[in-house]
């Protein structure tokens, strides 16, 4: 069984008749420590048991206690009215993230703009305390999108995933011509180089939405990328979209399992239907990462 978190349904026939019961979400399987979730949407949305969020907010979601806390709030670091639309968080809890539209990063360390990042690059945040609504840390620039081809509206990082060789999944939010691919909304490439305020290396193909079924509409672009421990991809889309034997809304996350590259193939399943969990079918889910602790 793949890691994840698993519906369970019990049915049972007797005399009297027949009877079914399902609950969602009822056994996480993991490989190595309990799985997290973090989110970020692209408006003020209603969290439970946390409350308005906005969308330079990150929230996360822990499946074995059924509950959503409040992770990073970008209000209290300079960031307030700054969509964040790409993170993926690290081992330390440390994250990466890039955002909607070019801003001004308050206190950034090392860009090459003062504190200019465009809708290209990716940033890092550190924090000096514990993650929760309280946040407070530091911003270090990480990657230069321009250095590698990235410099029209279509190329802005829409998902975002760190391997453990330091390579990026990366998907943008309209056409990307960069130094390596050609690819649409619907696709992902894995970056590999160095990044810094000179940042270089190449892209390479790593899925082809297109082969699976995802069409070249808005609703099908991925806007949300992760991976599984086992490394499954995880995304989430801008509208609802129909692809790959599977749908899923833009408040839901779902996994893709089978081959990866430049020749995708391979079928995808609900993992997160949000609106299960407390969210509203309106809101939209435009990043996210998962990790187990």
């Amino acid at each position: 069984m793949s890691d994840g978190t698993y519906t369970v349904s019990l049915s049972v026939t007797g005399p009297g008749g027949s009877s079914i019961e399902t609950k969602l979400d009822l056994i996480s399987v993991n490989s190595g420590g309990d799985p997290i979730w973090y989110v970020s949407f692209t408006s003020n949305t209603n969290v439970p048991g946390v409350g308005t969020v906005a969308d330079e907010d990150v929230v996360s979601y822990d499946p074995v206690a059924g509950t959503w806390s409040h992770y990073f709030d970008g209000s209290d670091v300079g960031m307030g009215g700054s969509d964040i639309n790409a993170l993926h968080v690290r081992g330390d809890g440390s994250i990466l993230m890039s955002f909607n539209t070019a801003v001004s990063v308050s206190g950034l360390i090392g860009g090459p703009n003062d504190t200019f990042v465009d809708d290209s690059d990716v940033v890092l945040f550190t924090f000096s305390g514990a993650p929760g609504p309280n946040t407070a840390g530091t911003f270090t620039f990480y990657l230069d999108g321009s250095d590698v081809g990235l410099t029209t509206n279509g190329e802005d990082i829409d998902g975002l995933h760190e391997f453990a060789n330091g390579d990026l999944a990366v998907s943008s939010t309209g056409r990307m011509i960069a130094t390596g691919v050609d690819v649409r909304d619907e696709d992902i490439s894995t970056f590999s180089g160095t990044g810094g305020s000179t940042t270089s290396g190449s892209f390479t193909p790593l899925f082809d939405g297109s082969d699976v079924g995802f069409a070249g509409s808005g609703a099908d672009d991925i806007d949300s990328v992760s991976f599984s421990a086992g490394g499954e991809l995880l995304f989430s889309t801008v509208g609802t979209y129909i692809g790959a034997g599977s749908t899923g809304a833009d408040e839901d996350i779902s996994r893709f399992t089978g081959t990866l590259g430049a020749a995708t193939s391979g079928t995808a399943s609900l993992e997160l239907v949000l609106g299960a969990l407390g969210i509203a079918a309106g809101e939209d889910v435009d990043g996210m990462s998962f990790r187990l602790q």
